[in-house]
């Protein structure tokens, strides 16, 4: 439960003068009520988006979670089949929403890059093993290809045939080693 007066203080400021948007999720409906807009949401589907105040007076509702089983009901029997049940409310398409607040020509945003830093650092803090594993995965990998394929081969027996000796490998008695010729 959100019980904390000065967390909520700093959210509301940040969003009144910094012009960022707060999103906290909760299942303690009630609690929202305190929210500028709240969105309402069962199996994924958005049942309603609106103020608290106008959410309890379209549903003539005295509280939100009267005014959520109110909706959920509605989806409920919507998904059963009962058409007697009015529409959901329309919601503008993806096309008539306005565009995000970037710069179309920005590559590079230093707050961006500084929150997914943030992200992944406390991802790693939160998972040492996996930190671990990756860190220690490159070292591994070389120190195999350098046991397996980087050292001199020692005490390896080494044949040579070869069927274009007449005589075989007498020709090769009287020759220094490794040195056999192929006339007869």
């Amino acid at each position: 439960p959100y019980r904390g007066t000065e967390d909520r203080e700093r959210l509301v400021k940040m969003a009144v003068s910094q012009k960022k948007t707060i999103i906290i999720t909760t299942h303690y409906i009630e609690e929202a009520r305190q929210a500028h807009t709240i969105g309402l949401m069962r199996h994924g589907v958005l049942l309603a988006e609106e103020s608290p105040q106008q959410l309890m007076a379209h549903q003539n509702c005295s509280n939100l979670e009267q005014a959520f089983l109110q909706l959920s009901q509605r989806q409920h029997d919507q998904l059963r089949g009962c058409d007697d049940l009015q529409e959901p409310d329309d919601y503008p398409s993806p096309s008539q929403c306005p565009p995000p607040h970037l710069k179309p020509n920005s590559l590079w945003n230093v707050d961006r890059f500084l929150a997914q830093l943030m992200k992944n650092f406390v991802w790693n803090m939160r998972n040492i093993p996996m930190l671990l594993f990756v860190l220690m995965l490159p070292a591994f990998q070389a120190i195999l290809c350098n046991v397996i394929l980087g050292t001199e081969p020692h005490n390896m027996a080494l044949a040579v045939l070869s069927a274009e000796l007449p005589h075989g490998l007498s020709d090769c008695e009287h020759l220094p080693p490794y040195n056999c010729s192929a006339q007869g």
